[in-house]
């Protein structure tokens, strides 16, 4: 199976292409020329030859979204209609039906449609990578998202014979906390007890707030809402 999770990755490079083909808005601002020397400093061009529209399922909008891109160098940019490779952590955009991505060395942020985006050191499986990862709550101490593929591994057999594993290629996600310390994004503690120690001088009142709330810590948008609180105290004490 490791051939089918190898393919999916191969084909994720020519996702978007297909249904793009027959858009016929012009880019917009600096990418109204895509072959300019300044434009090249942020984008790549790839072959639209042999693109599949199985590749979809690894796109993270079923709609591609106007986008608004920060560079390295504090310049910024618009893109009429882009989507987001969770595959392969990249942008994607179509001009004049060549498919083109964004250069990630590049790139500080990447805001595409209602939804934000920021390059952050991250480790996984013993590893520290750099890559794109969803702001899901800003501020001081940002609440933030990774979507990958994970393999999963199942077996009816009711003896569970190892020749009867089956190996699937799914949608994954994992919720991180930015380590000012190490200034590097941390996969949130499972544990509850490790997870309020995260806000330290705030604890008491968030720990309050979860159980007047019914806060669930395994739950995306209970923890999205718990980030939100802390921000909106941080905010109150800053004034």
């Amino acid at each position: 199976m490791k051939y089918l999770f190898t393919s999916l990755i191969f084909i994720s490079a020519y996702l978007f292409s297909y249904g793009q083909g027959f858009n016929e808005v012009v880019k917009q601002d600096i990418f109204s020329n895509p072959g300019d020397v300044q434009n090249q400093m942020y984008i790549n061009m790839m072959n639209r030859d042999n693109t599949l529209k199985d590749a979809e399922q690894t796109s993270l909008y079923s709609q591609w979204q106007p986008t608004e891109v920060k560079g390295k160098n504090e310049i910024s940019f618009s893109i009429d209609s882009t989507n987001y490779n969770y595959a392969t952590d990249q942008f994607y955009f179509m001009h004049q039906e060549k498919l083109y991505f964004l250069d990630s060395d590049k790139i500080k942020s990447v805001n595409i449609g209602r939804e934000n985006f920021g390059k952050y050191s991250y480790n996984i499986d013993q590893k520290t990578k750099k890559g794109f990862l969803q702001i899901l709550v800003d501020g001081d101490f940002p609440l933030l998202k990774r979507t990958y593929l994970k393999k999963v591994v199942t077996n009816d057999h009711p003896m569970k014979l190892a020749q009867a594993n089956k190996v699937q290629i799914k949608k994954s996600s994992d919720l991180y906390y930015y380590d000012k310390k190490t200034n590097s994004a941390k996969i949130l503690p499972k544990s509850k007890k490790k997870f309020i120690n995260l806000f330290r001088k705030r604890q008491a009142k968030l720990i309050r707030f979860a159980e007047e709330q019914n806060i669930s810590t395994h739950d995306e948008n209970d923890v999205i809402r718990l980030f939100q609180y802390n921000k909106m105290i941080n905010t109150d004490q800053n004034k």
